[in-house]
């Protein structure tokens, strides 16, 4: 599962010497809206993701920045990290 980086964001928007305010405008939203948009309070639309990388000028195989992945506690239980936990339960610990 992927999540959205809201962090990233951030810190793109602010290397490119935007503000909250100015960044808003160039969206197309009031700065209150921006504002609930990059703390997460509010969605951000594909339409208006769009538009970020084109104000960004963010090129396309460059998009994955602003997705973080994070695994299903189910998915790391059955993966390795979960045989390494089985093996120190069944096999290391009972020798202590």
């Amino acid at each position: 599962m992927s999540d959205f980086n809201l962090a990233r964001l951030k810190a793109e928007r602010i290397a490119r010497g935007y503000s909250q305010q100015k960044f808003a405008r160039a969206l197309g939203v009031s700065y209150v809206t921006y504002n609930q948009k990059e703390n997460g309070k509010k969605p951000i639309s594909i339409d208006q993701f769009v538009k970020i990388l084109e104000i960004l000028k963010i090129p396309d195989n460059e998009i994955n920045i602003f997705f973080t992945h994070s695994v299903h506690k189910k998915e790391q239980k059955d993966g390795m990290w979960g045989e390494f936990l089985w093996f120190m339960e069944k096999i290391i610990l009972p020798l202590n």
